[in-house]
């Protein structure tokens, strides 16, 4: 015979079991998603378009004179060589970001599935028994 308790420790023991199954799944679809878009189909640096494509390194604030001067050619080309090296660096940062993230929820959402999808199984058990 269940007590009220019984069905209340069934149900937090089954969502508990839910919630860790489901933080590991999107931990691990996004540790694929991640694989697939970086080392299996990676995407080239030039193939989406950034904007403005002009503009940025065309001028710069003279604190002298209060306005907008040009740049030279070679300064140009030296801010736009700086803007793809800091593109790179924001890439790897979100990169490491986004993996470091899927791990933490694989390493959090597992344990917790497990231990109460066993709780559960072990309770299911007794009550087969009796």
């Amino acid at each position: 015979m269940s007590t009220p308790l019984q069905y209340i420790r069934t149900i937090y023991l089954s969502l508990a079991a839910l919630i860790g199954l489901v933080v590991f799944v999107i931990g691990t679809v996004g540790i694929i998603n991640l694989t697939l878009e970086n080392f299996v189909f990676p995407i080239e640096d030039e193939y989406y378009p950034v904007y403005p494509k002009s503009g940025v390194c065309e001028t710069y604030f003279n604190a002298d004179t209060g306005e907008q001067d040009m740049l030279s050619e070679s300064e140009q080309a030296e801010c736009e060589e700086q803007q793809k090296e800091n593109r790179r660096i924001q890439s790897k940062n979100s990169f490491n970001r986004q993996i470091s993230n899927n791990i933490a929820m694989i390493l959090v959402g597992l344990p917790i599935w497990l231990l109460h999808f066993f709780l559960l199984q072990a309770d299911w058990r007794k009550l087969k028994k009796k």
